[in-house]
């Protein structure tokens, strides 16, 4: 099929994702159409799983998806190459919102563990394909938690500082006053 479809076109031809027959290995080709015949290049996709497994996030897995959800490359465990993200129940949702969207960000639940999915559409030809990098929520918001938990102590030491400080102030204020009191009386 890629022969005749390099025939017809001047552009050229990106075809889907294969599984290689002589290596076993997934690929694509690229062809052109030079005059009296076809000139194909096969591209192994080894490259596409070297390049998501040097996302160095703390606890992150990343994925390469098609745009019919199937996974060309992927750092999950559980996730296995070639499968459809549709397969697993908690990434459904994920992969039809990444699909939808040149650029998403997904919130999902992964047995009891809150997570947040970053995604972002790649061209490749005529097709698009999909990153997609997933993280524990515990991980991408731990400096928030910090910060907010310092936030909170130094509001509490300030307030302190300030109601006493008030105290002072009010009282010697109010020397004076009780000092007149008692003159009168």
């Amino acid at each position: 099929p890629w022969y005749k479809e390099g025939k017809r076109s001047s552009d050229l031809i990106y075809t889907d994702p294969y599984t290689g027959s002589a290596t076993g290995k997934l690929m694509i080709s690229v062809a052109k159409n030079f005059g009296s015949g076809v000139v194909l290049a096969d591209i192994p996709l080894d490259v596409l799983s070297d390049t998501v497994s040097q996302i160095d996030l703390n606890g992150a897995i990343s994925m390469m998806m098609t745009d019919d959800m199937t996974v060309l490359a992927s750092t999950s465990s559980v996730v296995k190459i070639g499968t459809k993200l549709t397969d697993y129940a908690s990434l459904k949702d994920v992969a039809q919102k990444a699909k939808n969207s040149e650029s998403t960000i997904v919130n999902y639940n992964l047995d009891g563990v809150e997570k947040v999915m970053f995604s972002h559409s790649v061209s490749y030809g005529d097709k698009e394909w999909y990153l997609l990098v997933g993280l524990d929520k515990s991980v991408v918001f731990s400096a928030l938690e910090v910060a907010q938990k310092q936030a909170i102590t130094i509001t509490i030491i300030y307030l302190l500082i300030s109601v006493i400080v008030t105290l002072f102030i009010l009282n010697t204020l109010y020397k004076p006053i009780l000092a007149l009191k008692e003159t009168i009386t």
